[in-house]
């Protein structure tokens, strides 16, 4: 059995929860390996990575700052 490891990066995360559950999520032929959790609010990067600390998921979920209105001066992140 094969198992593919997923990259997933979430563009305006807010409080993270798709995130948090993803990254939480195993299947049978998937493991998710890297969550990227995007957002232009300071604070709403800092709740993501508390939540996936006290979950400890912060091997699994990172949080970077992203703005989607001004994409000539951001780069997406790499996954």
């Amino acid at each position: 059995t094969t198992t593919y490891g997923i990259t997933i990066c979430e563009l305006g995360c807010g409080p993270g929860l798709p995130s948090l559950t993803a990254a939480s999520t195993t299947t049978t032929y998937t493991t998710i390996q890297n969550i990227i959790a995007t957002d232009v609010d300071p604070f709403a990067l800092t709740l993501v990575q508390t939540a996936a600390t006290y979950q400890k998921l912060q091997n699994v979920v990172t949080t970077r700052y992203f703005d989607l209105t001004n994409t000539r001066d951001n780069i997406l992140p790499d996954a």
